[in-house]
């Protein structure tokens, strides 16, 4: 008796207590995480606004809202990225801390009600956690009758109760766990209408294609009070509704006509893969292709905007929920957004078309599409190499500059396009800041502004860093720093494993390679197709090409350089006179190359004596070389000529080749010390480089075969002396070293010099002769 009027009580008190403190109970803020290739995501969903601040102590991330609160964990997912702890400070207001990596970059935003946290993978890559450890270490403040509670609850504690539960863990670590029952979304009405449903920055989106419909999403199941609040958006056509998605469950859409259903759930079954299908692909051409997705029940494409991100979605409803896009799929022109329902299409260009055709859908540019994904990356990166391209990817079209689409009315109109795009920054979302810095980007590089483009790109990425992880971003930084000449940062941009299924990048390494005379390096990875640079825009054919023409020609590859010159020859009226030269240049090696010396010289004779000061070097020194070959011109002459090119072109290999030529051209007639001395010149200005290594080797070999030679007999004795006391260094460690030395000895002997002969060989003696004593 006595204990159930102490039940009695303690039921009494505790609905005093409920009754007292109902009034000033604080609302609860659901939170989640959304994962991401390049960041992880917080939300806290409020039921209105709220101001916050954050602030940040190395691995520390403290959020401070503004309103009094209580945090709902039922939706955080387990093993999230970048986030290994939330532990709540305060409830009075609201204060959460976030454990994170020290080398983070973090984001925070305020989306209508909502506030979304952003924590950036560091520079090692995503730090991997365990499930969230979730803590509580707020004061609870009880009214007085909690006293009485806690002394019954003691008494009452001594007996077992059925399906108690925790309901305000304090200093207590939680292991979330997603209950197995699915959670479903329901839309309905008395009239049939199409359905899309899709995920687009961590939400869930369904939309329909009527407008004058009375519909309201009904959520029921174990996390339905995590899809709310639904937000609307009205379109033109039709009407969407807005709400969080749930991360790390399957997901699948059912019913059709007057009844659609959204299923989130651990033991959902997942939907069956559709792949997309590619028509009309030209392999000759730049840009070709169309992509259908085989949606017959397609309906309607509804144009939303998203106003969190100010993206446009091109959105196809349908009428079955057996019709859908999948899994999302990224192209370089589009990606295709998870969508259990319909299809979503996000474009990245102004000119993308999405339309409904028999057999389904059909999304295309005027020009054609660059067809990549996801699947087709991972075929490229284990094909084999075509056998006919020492470049070793197969250019399949798969493209990922587009050139002509964005040189935006070409160089004369860069200075008014950089002040429009300017001014509208201050105005604009970050993500929309971004995109209009990248199309300023692409702009200055589609007209060979190397150095403008590299600064956009710097500050494109300084707003959103996961920039660096992509391709396309990777692509367009190595192409921009390839024309402003920062050869050694390009190539390793262009290097990069992502950029490898891209056949077109292999073009910019040779330009780049070429650019620092590593011709044979440049000549091995040039494709044989070049079909991509014939939509390239002339600023940067004029640029490329001739380098490029170069790389063929020392290659060999004779008929790849006269191709590539046809595609460029067109752009005459536009080239800067280097460039003029240049092209004239290469037209006469590919002649000399043909046998056809005479077009050859007719080329390269007006270079020799021309204003451009590069190439009258290059051309007075094949001319030479050309005519000592041919016979009409002696050594005297071409010394004659070798010499005024000496100082015409300084400071890279040029220079190099030129002195050779003059030193072998001296050492072959008979000047050996002088020749010596020009060659040796020329691999001090090229040190450590193939071709300075060459030259040395080159010198060595000369050396030997003058004292190993009938030819020693022309020289006289003291010429003789100081060449080997000039390049002593030169001379081998093997026996033909000691042969050397014996050789002139016996040539000093010959002149009676006695004295200079027995002192070479007393030095052959004590510092290069080893064996037994023989007596």
């Amino acid at each position: 008796m006595i204990r159930l009027l102490k039940l009695c009580f303690f039921v009494l008190m505790l609905a005093v207590s409920n009754g007292l403190t109902q009034h000033v109970r604080a609302e609860t803020v659901n939170v989640r995480t959304g994962k991401h290739a390049d960041y992880s995501r917080l939300v806290f969903d409020w039921t209105g606004q709220v101001g916050y601040e954050v602030s940040r102590n190395g691995e520390r991330l403290t959020i401070t809202f503004d309103k009094d609160a209580e945090l709902g964990t039922q939706n955080l997912t387990t093993g999230v990225a970048n986030i290994s702890a939330l532990n709540v400070t305060s409830t009075s207001p609201l204060t959460v801390q976030i454990n994170i990596p020290a080398d983070s970059d973090i984001r925070d935003l305020r989306a209508g009600s909502k506030v979304v946290v952003d924590v950036y993978n560091p520079p090692g890559g995503a730090q991997q956690n365990e499930p969230i450890q979730v803590s509580n270490t707020a004061p609870i403040d009880l009214p007085d009758p909690a006293q009485a509670e806690a002394a019954q609850a003691e008494e009452l504690a001594e007996e077992p109760v059925a399906n108690t539960e925790e309901t305000s863990p304090q200093n207590k670590t939680l292991q979330l766990k997603v209950p197995d029952e699915p959670t479903v979304v329901t839309v309905s009405s008395t009239q049939n209408f199409g359905v899309a449903a899709f995920e687009f920055e961590d939400r869930l989106w369904i939309v329909n294609d009527k407008s004058n419909l009375l519909l309201r999403p009904q959520a029921n199941g174990p996390l339905a009070e995590d899809l709310k609040p639904f937000d609307e958006i009205k379109g033109e056509q039709g009407m969407a509704y807005v709400m969080p998605w749930i991360a790390n469950l399957n997901v699948i859409g059912k019913g059709g006509g007057i009844l659609w259903r959204v299923l989130f759930g651990k033991d959902v079954k997942e939907q069956p893969k559709k792949e997309p299908l590619r028509k009309e692909i030209n392999r000759e051409a730049v840009r070709s292709g169309k992509v259908l997705w085989p949606l017959k029940g397609a309906r309607t494409v509804l144009n939303f905007e998203d106003p969190l991100t100010g993206r446009t979605l091109k959105i196809v409803t349908v009428d079955d929920a057996e019709e859908y896009g999948g899994p999302e799929r990224d192209f370089v022109d589009f990606t295709a957004l998870h969508s259990p329902i319909g299809l979503a299409i996000l474009p990245k260009v102004g000119n993308l078309s999405v339309q409904v055709v028999r057999g389904g859908v059909e999304i295309s540019r005027p020009e054609g599409l660059s067809l990549v994904d996801s699947s087709i990356l991972d075929s490229l990166a284990q094909a084999k190499a075509n056998p006919d391209d020492k470049g070793g990817a197969v250019d399949d079209g798969t493209r990922i500059f587009d050139f002509k689409g964005w040189q935006l009315g070409g160089i004369y109109k860069a200075m008014e396009n950089k002040r429009v795009v300017l001014a509208a920054l201050n105005d604009q979302a970050e993500s929309a800041r971004a995109e209009s810095l990248l199309t300023l980007a692409k702009m200055y590089i589609a007209n060979g502004m190397g150095s403008e483009a590299l600064g956009a790109l710097k500050f494109a990425a300084a707003d959103r860093p996961a920039l660096w992880t992509g391709p396309e971003f990777t692509a367009l930084y190595g192409a921009a720093s390839a024309l402003a000449l920062k050869n050694e940062e390009a190539f390793a941009y262009l290097s990069q494993d992502t950029l490898q299924p891209f056949p077109e990048i292999q073009f910019w390494r040779a330009f780049v390679l070429g650019n620092v005379s590593d011709w044979q390096q440049a000549g091995e990875i040039l494709p044989s197709n070049l079909s991509a640079l014939v939509d390239y825009t002339p600023v940067l054919q004029n640029t490329l090409i001739p380098i490029l023409a170069e790389v063929a020609l020392r290659a060999g590859q004779l008929n790849k350089a006269e191709q590539l010159l046809k595609i460029v020859e067109r752009n005459e009226e536009t080239m800067l006179r280097p460039q003029l030269a240049s092209m004239q240049y290469l037209k006469g090696e590919a002649a000399r190359q043909k046998d056809d010396f005479e077009k050859t010289k007719e080329m390269w004779e007006p270079l020799a004596s021309g204003r451009d000061d590069l190439h009258r070097a290059k051309a007075g020194l094949a001319l030479t070389r050309l005519k000592v070959d041919q016979g009409e011109l002696d050594p005297a002459d071409a010394i004659d000529s070798l010499e005024r090119l000496r100082y015409a072109w300084r400071g890279d290999a040029l220079e190099v080749t030129i002195n050779y030529w003059l030193g072998r051209t001296y050492f072959e007639s008979g000047e050996y010390l002088k020749g010596l001395k020009i060659l040796r010149d020329a691999v001090t200005y090229d040190t450590g480089t193939p071709l300075g290594q060459r030259i040395a080797g080159e010198m060595a070999d000369l050396f030997s075969d003058v004292f190993l030679s009938p030819d020693l007999e022309k020289v006289s004795p003291l010429n003789a002396t100081e060449l080997y006391t000039e390049f002593k260094e030169l001379v081998p460690l093997d026996e033909r070293g000691d042969r050397i030395i014996e050789r002139l000895a016996e040539h000093l002997a010959n002149a009676d010099l006695f004295e200079r002969s027995a002192s070479l060989l007393q030095y052959q003696i004590d510092h290069r002769l080893e064996g037994a004593d023989v007596y």
